[in-house]
């Protein structure tokens, strides 16, 4: 009898030449504590500056990417 769950490897994907990828993730907790990150890095990895014209976004909230969108 299955569980009903996946498992599935995911990895990072670079992006194209040019262009920097910024990753977010955040957790809260039911009484309140939240939390968040994120990390930007370029098609080889590493960020070299911090003042990039093209960003790809990879949220997993719509209403995250839209208010991001909507104040750059």
């Amino acid at each position: 009898m299955g569980s009903g769950w996946e498992t599935r490897l995911i990895c990072w994907k670079p992006p194209i030449d040019g262009r920097v990828k910024l990753n977010t993730d955040g957790a809260r907790k039911v009484g309140g504590c939240a939390g968040c990150c994120g990390l930007i890095r370029g098609s080889d990895g590493y960020a070299r500056r911090m003042s990039h014209r093209f960003v790809d976004l990879n949220v997993d909230s719509l209403v995250v990417a839209q208010a991001i969108q909507r104040d750059w």
